[in-house]
């Protein structure tokens, strides 16, 4: 499979070379044949479809006609994995530039053809430039739908009393609890949604869900959802007052000794029957219970509900990683952990150095080697409790259940790392496009500011500062730059006296 990040240098396999000659009119995922450090031949085309760019309208430049007697444009996708396409447009308003979907339709002896899916909307509106970033990031959508068949009935159902702890508004539920106090022990019941059963009853649903990879999210409102939303939101979700099936991790938690006792997994019917806000639930009759297990689980004081839920949400991923490994099936959540060189400078600089200098995570599988996730510090891990949502964790769930399961890891990075350069890019959009105001930053490293109420590190020129140095930063957008990473132009002015970031 050919990969580049800028169509200039590429590997296949072991092999790297330079140059687009080279790729001989391959595009990024097309399975090719490679000699002497070129491709020789194009053994299957990927498909290159849903690709987000801007459709250049209001240059001078044409490029030919279609056969429908249509102006050829140059198309550049934001994607720079991919070179310029030529794509027709009968679009009439040629003074500015727009937003637009392509699919790939053939390679000229300059440069590919695209065929013209859809105009989103003028280049430089905010709206459609957070429009066409969620499609790049999650192109794929439902459309027709087929009728849901109904897993095997469960006959089992949980005893306590079921509650679940969300965000206001929150519709897509993966998680619920049941307490049932048993004398000087409680049992503590972690419940995630069963959505294998409902896969595995309905195949039809699994390819489309697997390629879309996760929900995508803006404001916390679920925008392009993993699953059909009357699904996500409907039957999958483990709503109030509704039956809804479970895969459980149940355990006693031990007043006495102050620890967990007993876990074990089972598939079985809830119906939430109280739901709160993070804030409600610190006044429920649940709250000193909560905060006592999970500062438990936590070994040592947790009195913030949001980390009691995520703590629960950790043991339930830790010992879901642990059947998987045992199993030696699945997907497991690695991490590499900090770049020491990194850390020690962003700490002697007085920056949240952990955070800054942390590696990325990972997919892998429950049967490599190297599993360990060192910002965890668990052998073993795995995202496991949110099935509506990541396709990973339904991966996992079918295999907690005793079904088979195959795993795209490489499919699954790729999806994970669209979804963090989304969240970076709309930082960079709305912030150029929205207001412009001046920030205050820190010098890291050459070329690199480090913006606090962004929460990022950004390239930038920083000619003439050292390490360290406060800065006050004024930004700019370079509209020629093919897409938002590169638009972002930072002017950096020295400050004396900065309050500490």
């Amino acid at each position: 499979m050919l990969h580049t990040k800028d169509y200039k240098h590429f590997r296949v396999g072991n092999v790297e070379f330079e140059g687009a000659t080279a790729a001989a009119k391959a595009l990024p995922g097309d399975q090719v044949r490679v000699e002497n450090g070129r491709v020789v031949e194009i053994v299957e085309r990927a498909s290159h479809k849903h690709i987000v760019g801007t459709l250049e309208l209001a240059s001078k430049y044409r490029y030919g006609m279609t056969t429908k007697n249509h102006p050829i444009y140059l198309f550049t996708p934001f994607t720079e994995s991919y070179p310029p396409f030529y794509v027709g447009s009968a679009h009439k308003d040629t003074s500015q530039n727009v937003l637009a979907i392509i699919d790939f339709a053939y390679w000229t002896e300059a440069c590919p053809r695209g065929n013209l899916q859809q105009i989103l909307g003028i280049a430089g509106d905010l709206s459609m430039e957070e429009e066409a970033l969620a499609i790049q990031a999650s192109p794929l959508r439902w459309k027709k739908l087929e009728a849901l068949v109904s897993p095997p009935p469960i006959e089992t159902w949980a005893k306590g009393i079921t509650f679940h702890v969300d965000p206001p508004g929150c519709k897509d539920i993966d998680d619920a609890i049941t307490l049932n106090p048993l004398g000087e022990k409680t049992e503590i019941s972690i419940h995630i949604a069963d959505v294998a059963s409902w896969l595995v009853a309905n195949p039809w649903l699994m390819t489309k869900a697997e390629d879309i990879g996760q929900t995508l999210y803006r404001d916390g409102v679920a925008i392009r959802p993993m699953f059909p939303i009357e699904f996500s939101e409907g039957i999958f979700s483990l709503l109030l007052g509704e039956d809804r099936r479970a895969v459980t991790l149940r355990c006693l938690w031990n007043k006495t000794e102050k620890k967990l006792e007993n876990i074990t997994w089972s598939l079985e019917m809830i119906r939430v029957t109280q739901s709160f806000t993070y804030h409600s639930v610190r006044k429920s009759m649940f709250a000193l219970e909560l905060e006592e297990i999970c500062s438990g689980i936590a070994n040592r004081p947790v009195t913030d509900s949001h980390e009691w839920i995520e703590q629960l949400m950790l043991l339930y991923n830790r010992e879901a990683a642990k059947v998987l490994r045992e199993k030696g099936a699945g997907v497991l959540r690695r991490h590499a952990g900090l770049d020491q060189a990194r850390y020690d400078t962003y700490q002697r600089l007085g920056l949240p150095a952990e955070k800054l200098a942390m590696a990325a995570g990972e997919y892998c599988a429950a049967t490599d080697d190297t599993t360990r996730h060192w910002g965890l510090g668990q052998d073993v891990y795995c995202h496991a409790s949110s099935p509506i949502r990541r396709w990973s964790d339904c991966v996992n769930q079918r295999i907690l259940l005793g079904h088979t399961a195959i795993a795209n890891i490489e499919h699954m990075n790729a999806r994970a790392k669209a979804f963090k350069a989304y969240e970076r890019d709309m930082i960079f959009v709305r912030a150029l496009l929205r207001c412009n105001t001046t920030l205050i930053g820190t010098i890291t490293e050459p070329g690199r500011v480090w913006i606090p109420s962004w929460g990022r590190i950004v390239k930038s020129d920083t000619s003439g500062f050292e390490p360290g140095s406060g800065v006050v930063i004024t930004y700019f957008c370079d509209a020629t730059k093919r897409n938002w990473k590169r638009r972002l132009v930072l002017k950096l002015e020295a400050v004396e006296h900065m309050s500490s970031c």
